[in-house]
């Protein structure tokens, strides 16, 4: 039997909550985990209207204080016993370093729709988003495919000469 729903690129854990996001056969489910409860939400193709995603400077924040603190437990080198201080201190903070920036930009990313606008937080990494809309944007694309959208007139349009309305003088 096939299963009901794929996961999603894009998790996110903080010290609250944890997300993930799962694609249906009509829709995107966001799940919410907060210690023994889990909320859902979800998310019609049909539905969406648009991504909006921004990166923020979070990612070049915690990289640089990584840094910092990499370059700082280095002074540790000069120091008699610096080869253990070495291996304590700036080993694990080179990991994660290098983790952090493996993982990319980091990003606030929101599906609209027609009632509302929802931050999705599994998806703070820009790499995550682009797959995740790599992935769905065909689903949008085939399930809007029958519906008729409206064209909007842009201010600037020039009415034309048997539509005037400036009064004829006579």
């Amino acid at each position: 039997m096939e299963p009901t729903y794929q996961s999603l690129p894009g998790r996110s854990a903080g010290l609250a909550a944890r997300y993930r996001l799962y694609q249906g056969k009509d829709h995107v489910l966001l799940v919410s985990q907060s210690g023994f409860q889990e909320q859902y939400r979800r998310f019609f193709y049909s539905d969406i209207q648009a991504f909006v995603w921004r990166t923020t400077l979070g990612w070049m924040v915690t990289a640089s204080v990584l840094a910092f603190l990499l370059l700082c437990s280095l002074t540790l080198l000069f120091l008699p016993e610096g080869q253990i201080a070495l291996v304590i201190f700036a080993t694990p903070l080179a990991l994660l370093l290098l983790a952090h920036l493996i993982k990319g930009p980091s990003c606030v990313f929101e599906i609209v729709t027609p009632l509302t606008r929802h931050r999705i937080p599994a998806l703070d990494r820009l790499k995550a988003a682009k797959k995740f809309m790599e992935r769905i944007t065909p689903k949008i694309l085939e399930s809007q495919a029958g519906f008729n959208v409206p064209v909007q007139v842009s201010a600037a349009t020039e009415p034309t000469p048997s539509t005037s309305t400036e009064p004829s003088v006579e």
